[in-house]
């Protein structure tokens, strides 16, 4: 299929997915905010990682969370300054740093995780299960033609 480039950004694919993730992310912090927790969509992603695989290497949680190393250790050294990740060098690897989520993380993290859903929850209200499939096969199908450049 040919994808021609649409004269009126309202009808550009690219566009329409930045743009709807920028509200996304606004939404997220202004809920976060006005809940009581000044954080990013950047540190949230990086706890719930931590959530689903505790004990990441630095290097581990950039590439989960599509970041590249320096951006991943900026958002880890906010999170520690703030008591919710801790760095442990790794046993096996002293050059490795392994990151923790703290006691205070694990106690505020189902407040933020609500919150967070909550958000989406709103992002999809009223848009049927089926064409939320649909739209994240598509979005993973755009993911895996564009991966078939990246060098491994």
């Amino acid at each position: 299929m040919q994808y021609t480039i649409q004269k009126d950004k309202k009808d550009q694919l690219g566009f329409l997915i930045v743009r709807a993730r920028n509200m996304i992310v606004k939404h997220l912090h202004r809920n976060f905010i006005n809940n009581g927790h000044d954080l990013t969509h950047e540190q949230f992603s990086i706890l719930i990682s931590l959530v689903y695989q505790d004990g990441q290497s630095q290097q581990e949680l950039a590439n989960n969370t599509f970041r590249d190393k320096v951006s991943a250790t900026k958002i880890i050294d906010s999170l520690e300054k703030r008591n919710l990740v801790v760095r442990k060098t790794d046993s096996m690897d002293r050059r490795v740093n392994k990151i923790y989520l703290t006691d205070a993380a694990k106690k505020v993290f189902p407040e933020i995780y609500e919150i967070a859903q909550g958000t989406m929850n709103s992002a999809v209200d009223g848009i049927p299960q089926n064409q939320i499939a649909e739209f994240k096969s598509v979005l993973n199908s755009i993911y895996e033609n564009l991966m078939k450049y990246e060098k491994v």
